[in-house]
């Protein structure tokens, strides 16, 4: 679903003065969001739009007189009256801005709500979409993890009834057939690996290790550290991976540490500062050119700034560099134990979710990016990984 373009529907000038006027605040609605000034409010926020303290007025009525003195004329009139009153825009139960004094409080009242309506239409039906979506692509797994299953019981059936003799691979640990001479998953020549043969029986699998004769050359030190390398190896990877399929990274040198998921690809090189590390999610199919990633940034900040300022400022950059940006969430929250703050918003044609805390100096952010459509469907896994995000003491 295309998401429509930002249009203000609806704006007045607050000015002062009579001869030389000047604009002193500005009031706009869009069919996003509601202005006051450089403030503003997303429309899908609101609880409600209501019309308070509104009354008419008119303009004062006049009487004249004219005409010759034999025939005198006496005239009266009296100008249009029209409707006043203020607009409040309910947030959490209370007003988050007033605009007040606005003439035909009602219309404005009434086009704001007709445009909040569309707007959550619009993401419901998004929302739908992307559920139906998301509830495909799990059933389809489930079928094929059913069939991997169905696979795996046909294949443990048929060879614990039939006695087969195979050669186990020394590098990887593949059972072959027996007449192999290369192995089916690293393409080793199994002659000259010394592999023994594994001898599957109805009461399961013993290994019968058959040592090289005499005339064969023994096994290579090189050959022997290299297996208990990779067998290390495989344990450490084993302990960095939790019950989630998530792997560690940490940083001492910036005192950072996050999990990622296990299929993800940490990226460390080719990051412009202040980025520091990233993580790619793994393509979901051959034309796949756009792949959902988090980011991390560490700033360190000289001057003494608010998380508000810093948040105001960033917002301020993101609407003169980012093509059709647009709000939508503006929240507070915490990340790694601290105050944060969320933004959530489009442009360029992407959905980015970013989360920004400042401890002791440094303003550590990290930023999710994904199309619109695949939005909704990595938020929970890349939920995980905020939550998991972590600020430790810099290592000496």
């Amino acid at each position: 679903m295309t998401e429509a373009p930002e249009q203000v529907i609806w704006a007045l000038d607050i000015t002062k003065g009579v001869f030389r006027k000047k604009i002193v605040n500005t009031l706009r609605i869009t069919n996003y969001r509601v202005f006051l000034g450089s403030s503003y409010i997303g429309l899908s926020l609101l609880d409600d739009i209501v019309v308070m303290n509104q009354h008419r007025v008119s303009d004062s009525s006049y009487t004249s007189v004219g005409g010759s003195r034999g025939s005198p004329r006496v005239g009266s009139g009296r100008s249009r009256s029209k409707s006043v009153g203020d607009v409040a825009f309910i947030y959490q139960g209370a007003p988050y801005f007033t605009f007040i004094g606005i003439e035909d409080p009602q219309g404005v009242a009434r086009l704001a709500k007709a445009a909040r309506k569309t707007l959550i239409v619009n993401m419901k039906a998004q929302e739908k979409i992307d559920k139906v979506r998301l509830e495909e692509e799990r059933r389809l797994e489930q079928l094929q993890q059913k069939q991997e299953e169905r696979i795996m019981s046909k294949t443990i059936r048929t060879t614990t009834r039939t006695k087969t003799a195979t050669i186990t691979c020394r590098r990887c640990n593949t059972s072959n057939a027996e007449a192999s001479k290369y192995c089916n998953n690293c393409g080793f020549r199994l002659d000259e690996d010394g592999g023994g043969k594994d001898v599957v029986t109805n009461e399961g699998i013993s290994i019968l290790n058959q040592k090289p004769s005499s005339t064969e050359a023994p096994t290579s030190p090189v050959s022997t550290t290299s297996k208990i390398s990779q067998n290390l190896d495989q344990g450490a990877r084993k302990q960095d991976i939790d019950n989630n399929g998530f792997l560690t990274c940490e940083l001492p040198d910036y005192g950072i540490r996050i999990n990622y998921p296990s299929n993800w690809i940490k990226v460390e090189e080719g990051l412009k500062a202040p980025m520091l590390i990233g993580f790619k999610s793994p393509m979901e199919n051959p034309s796949d050119t756009v792949l959902e990633n988090v980011v991390i940034g560490l700033n360190s900040i000289q001057n003494i700034i608010t998380l508000e300022q810093f948040v105001q400022a960033n917002i301020n950059g993101l609407k003169a560099n980012i093509h059709e940006f647009s709000l939508i969430e503006s929240i507070p929250t915490r990340l790694a134990g601290h105050e944060a703050h969320k933004l959530v918003y489009n442009g360029n044609g992407k959905r980015f979710m970013f989360v920004v805390t400042i401890v002791r100096g440094k303003v550590y952010h990290i930023i999710f990016t994904a199309e619109p459509t695949k939005y909704d469907v990595y938020l929970p896994i890349v939920q995980k990984m905020f939550d998991s995000f972590q600020i430790m003491p810099i290592s000496k």
